[in-house]
């Protein structure tokens, strides 16, 4: 009797721990997936985040919220609860251009020519075309100043799957 007493706690706990998810220390990454957004954080088994417009090494540290949608790209960066970044889509014309394209300094990002700016946040514009002309869409990364060296892993790893369409 006794030893079927014990069979039948040993199944339940084994029953308990299987039904609340729970797992060894080394899998604890957090990567949640829904039709509309996906959270990643730095602490997944690969270190490339990727959707179906960009791909980029993954900073230490901060959680990573997938907002992107068909019509936009929309990344959210953020150090616990302080929000620290986003990489965002949206349309340009050639006026939008002109104006982002004459202040700051040019760099390459992504094999793309692209504009960067330090005030009290790091703000890049990527230009999506091969030059001025055939720009429809610019990606934007603004970094809190604080964040610099997640703002260089980002960029330094960028690469652009698709461009996001013009919204």
């Amino acid at each position: 009797m006794k030893m079927i007493n014990l069979i039948l706690v040993i199944s339940l706990i084994i029953g308990a721990v299987a039904l609340s998810g729970c797992v060894a220390p080394e899998m604890n990454n957090t990567t949640t997936n829904s039709s509309q957004n996906s959270t990643q954080t730095a602490a997944s088994v690969n270190n490339t985040f990727e959707n179906k417009y960009i791909s980029f090494t993954k900073p230490e540290g901060l959680t990573i919220i997938d907002n992107s949608t068909n019509e936009s790209l929309d990344v959210l960066f953020y150090k616990g609860d302080k929000f620290v970044a986003v990489l965002s889509s949206f349309g340009a014309n050639p006026m939008t251009y002109q104006d982002i394209f004459s202040t700051g300094n040019n760099v390459t990002i992504a094999g793309k020519n692209s504009v960067e700016s330090y005030e009290t946040t790091i703000n890049t514009y990527v230009n999506t075309g091969s030059n001025s002309g055939d720009c429809k869409v610019l990606i934007n990364l603004e970094f809190d100043s604080d964040n610099s060296g997640a703002y260089n892993t980002v960029k330094d790893s960028l690469k652009i799957i698709s461009i996001p369409p013009v919204s």
